[in-house]
């Protein structure tokens, strides 16, 4: 029988793989399909990304760091209604 931690490692790395292949990955270089005009976010739980640095270089791309799932939801609606309302 495995330990716990055997069996903790074994469902990250399982639900990593799940995620990595659900993931869709998008290039963060401005000068592609024109992601410097379109505002993005980075919506992470994860406080580490708060750092000025990550920031500063997200902010480079209109990138802005969310850290909880319900306020990135609200920028994203409200972003896509805009647009809606400009077309």
């Amino acid at each position: 029988m495995p330990s716990s931690a055997e069996q903790e490692s074994h469902n990250l790395t399982k639900i990593s793989s799940r995620l990595l292949s659900a993931a869709e990955l998008i290039p963060l270089d401005a000068s592609v399909h024109g992601f410097h005009q379109r505002k993005s976010y980075f919506i992470s739980k994860d406080s580490d990304f708060g750092d000025q640095d990550v920031v500063n270089e997200l902010g480079n791309f209109n990138c802005e760091i969310v850290h909880t799932f319900s306020r990135g939801h609200h920028f994203i609606t409200r972003d896509l209604a805009g647009k809606a309302g400009s077309r």
